[in-house]
Formats: C-alpha cells, sequence, structure tokens
C-alpha cells in the first residue's frame, strides 16, 4: 500500500510540474528545459555502477553491515560524482550549442545534481533493505513534491526561467537528502568507516546488473537524447509532454518492483520466491493493459486541456508510447525479480537486446518520421525485452506462457495482502 500511495503522490506532483511548465513556458523554452536537466541526469544514471540496488539488497541480506553500507555508500556516490562531473562539463556545450548559452550553462549548473542525487540514493537504499520502507517513500516523494513547490511558487511570482527552474530541482534533491541523513541517523546505527570489502561486494553485483541499468536508460532515455541532439527544442517538448502523460503506468511498474524487491530476496526458499515472482508479473501486466486502454481514449483530450493548444503535435507520439509503457512498466517488475532472484545478467541481457533494438530504430525512423519514429522505436524496444524477460521467467518456473502472463483472482489477493503488510 505505500508504494502504491508513493505512486499516486508522485504522479500527482508530477502532473502538477508538468502542467505549471507546459503553461508557463512556450514549447521552445519546454524544450530547452528539458535538454538542460536530461544530460546531467543521464550522467548520474549511467555512472551510478548499479551501487543503489546492490546496497539494498545487501542490507537486507546482511543487517550487520548496514552502518558500513552507510558511509560505503556515501564515498562511493562521492567517487562517482568527480568522475562524472568532468565529463559533463566536456560534453555539455558540444551537446547543447544549437540551443544557446544559457540552456548550456543552466546544464553545466545541473551538474550538481549528480552528487546529490547519487547520495540520497545510495542512503535510502539502506532503508529499503531494512524494510523502512515509509522512509524510503517518503524521500521519493519530497524529490518530486519539493520541485512541483517550487516551480509552482515561480509560476505565481512571474519569475520562471530555464534557470530559475534548474535551481528549483537542485534544492529539491539537496532537501530530499536532508531528509535521507536526517532517517538514516534515526537508524541508531553505529559510526563506522567505508569498508573495502563491503564496497568491493558492492561493486561486484552492481558491475553484474550494471549493464542492464546501461541498456535500461538507452532504452528509456535515448529517444530523448538523440531528440534534443537532431531536432529543434519544441520537438523535444512534443515528446516530453507525450511521455509524461504516461507517468502512471511507468510509476505503477516501479513501484510494484521496488515492493516486490526486498521481499522477494529475502525468501530464502527458491521455489517460493519463483512463484511470487510471476504473481507479481500476472498483476503488474493485468493493470498496466487497463490503464493503457482507458488513458489512450483519453489522450487527446488530456493534453489540450492540461497543457494547452501549443502542444497538441503531443498527441501522436502519446498514442503510439501508451502501448510501449505497457511493456516499459512490466519490464520494470520483471528486472527487479530477476535481480532479487539472484539473476541480475538475465535481466541485463533483455535490456541489452532491447537497447540494440532502440539503437537502430532511431537511426532508421527519427530522420523519416521525427519524434512519432522515437515512439515507435520505444515501443518495439520495450516488447523485445518483455519477451526475452517472459522466456527467462518461463524457464525459471517451467510453466507456461499463459500461466506466467494471465493474472488470477487469487495474484490480486495476494498482491493487496503484500500491500498491507500481511
Amino acid at each position: 500500500m505505500q508504494a502504491l500511495t508513493a505512486s499516486v503522490a508522485l504522479q500527482v506532483f508530477n502532473a502538477v510540474t508538468g502542467i505549471v511548465l507546459a503553461r508557463g513556458l512556450m514549447p521552445g523554452e519546454r524544450g530547452t528545459l528539458a535538454a538542460a536537466i536530461l544530460w546531467p541526469g543521464l550522467l548520474s544514471s549511467l555512472i551510478a555502477f548499479g551501487v543503489a540496488d546492490a546496497i539494498a539488497c545487501r542490507s537486507s541480506a546482511h543487517p550487520d553491515e548496514r552502518a558500513s553500507l552507510l558511509s560505503t555508500g556515501i564515498v562511493m556516490s562521492l567517487a562517482l560524482s568527480l568522475v562524472a562531473t568532468p565529463i559533463g562539463l566536456v560534453l555539455l556545450p558540444r551537446l547543447l550549442s544549437h540551443y544557446g548559452s544559457d540552456a548550456v550553462e543552466s546544464s553545466k549548473l545541473f551538474l550538481l545534481y549528480i552528487p546529490l542525487y547519487l547520495t540520497w540514493q545510495n542512503m535510502a537504499a539502506v532503508l529499503l533493505g531494512a524494510l523502512h520502507t515509509v522512509e524510503f517513500n517518503v524521500a521519493r516523494i519530497l524529490q518530486v513534491g519539493l520541485a512541483a513547490a517550487g516551480i509552482v511558487a515561480l509560476a505565481l511570482g512571474h519569475l520562471g526561467s530555464v534557470r530559475g527552474f534548474v535551481i528549483v530541482y537542485l534544492v529539491a534533491n539537496a532537501g530530499t537528502l536532508g531528509y535521507v541523513v536526517w532517517r538514516a541517523m534515526r537508524l541508531r546505527l553505529e559510526i563506522r568507516r567505508p569498508s573495502g570489502r563491503i564496497g568491493w561486494a558492492v561493486l561486484s553485483y552492481g558491475a553484474r546488473s550494471h549493464l542492464g541499468t546501461v541498456s535500461g536508460i538507452t532504452n528509456e532515455y535515448l529517444d530523448q537524447a538523440v531528440i534534443s541532439v537532431v531536432l529543434p527544442a519544441s520537438q523535444l517538448a512534443y515528446y516530453a509532454i507525450a511521455t509524461s502523460v504516461l507517468t502512471p503506468m511507468v510509476l505503477l511498474g516501479t513501484s510494484l518492483g521496488m515492493m516486490a524487491m526486498p521481499s522477494l530476496a529475502s525468501q530464502p526458499d527458491e521455489s517460493i520466491r519463483a512463484r511470487n515472482v510471476a504473481r507479481y508479473t500476472r498483476v503488474t501486466l493485468a493493470l498496466e493493459v487497463g490503464l493503457a486502454l482507458a488513458i489512450f481514449a483519453v489522450i487527446p483530450i488530456l493534453i489540450v486541456a492540461l497543457f494547452g493548444h501549443p502542444y497538441e503535435p503531443a498527441v501522436i507520439p502519446a498514442h503510439i508510447l501508451v502501448f510501449a509503457a505497457v511493456f516499459l512498466g512490466t519490464n520494470r517488475l520483471l528486472s527487479a525479480g530477476l535481480r532479487a532472484s539472484n539473476r541480475p545478467l538475465t535481466a541485463g541481457t533483455a535490456d541489452l537486446i532491447a537497447s540494440v533494438a532502440t539503437v537502430a530504430g532511431l537511426v532508421v525512423l527519427i530522420p523519416k518520421m521525427g519524434i512519432a519514429g522515437a515512439a515507435v522505436t520505444s515501443l518495439c524496444a520495450y516488447g523485445v525485452a518483455t519477451v526475452f524477460y517472459s522466456v527467462a521467467l518461463r524457464r525459471l518456473l517451467g510453466a507456461s506462457y499463459a500461466a506466467l502472463l494471465v493474472a488470477r483472482p487469487s495474484d490480486f489477493r495476494f498482491i493487496l495482502r503484500r500491500m498491507l503488510g500481511h
């Protein structure tokens, strides 16, 4: 229930943010802001090296190491930031020069996001592994909620600008870090030095899963990255609006995956763990399909009513992406389940195959179809990953595809009991 509540709160704040930004900025400015925050965000995800996932799993399996995991995670986040930031300073002027100097400088400023984000993610992972899910979900909500509050405040004061909104996002992440530090201190863990042994174990797990993380990022964000480089800023704005309409579907799969991972990882019986992965998968797919049908029917009305007529070109890619989101949301759950079953390489392989499809599709379709081509590419790539995940899960369980993918009433009762903490 906590994960679902967090998803609803995140969706509300994201909706407020998206609407206010669209109403306050013309498509060109909205696209410039999207590009300015996109590249530092990509760098932070690419350089994270799977550390947060590894810390969450190790915190769950080895409670006695949580104090060392906190200090080790902080050191690792700062070290990784020192690698990513110079790369960003070199790349951003080359990638965003056609947006103008203000966009480049704003994006450079947003590189401060990398140490803030990585640090609170690694610390929150210790809380998640300790099953402090309330604190973990509050951190997720706080990051988006603080940003939404700041953006609304700037808009009401007619002070909105690309630079101003970038600063708001940084302040939101700093506030989230402060909250996570406070909650981590309340664990009353003995202060310990960073551990090389634990750090190596975390990196070892992260290395096995990071290929999948990189591939997943490629599948999810490479389309926007390519659009930001080769198409006008307004096209990136339309595509960002199209993807934002589908946020509820992505958050659903992500939240169920976050809810499932600690309980699955702590389950010693492999057969029970495998059956529970299948249950989560069936429920996630059923919910994603139902939500997709509802959203598809109202996309034209939603985009014009919420964001305004200037963003009407977002309707076509949104109609395509709604089906892609079914696969993406399901993949989030499948990836979490396989990683919790100590099969991170399987999850990584699925995302790697999909990333190859993404690169090929973007090269061929964006020049011919523009942002609609990017949407078709995402649909195909996520679908390929879902097929691979399903084959892997079928081998793990030895069950038919129908048994894996068709939800039963007992599955929903099982998930509901988990949400209620039973």
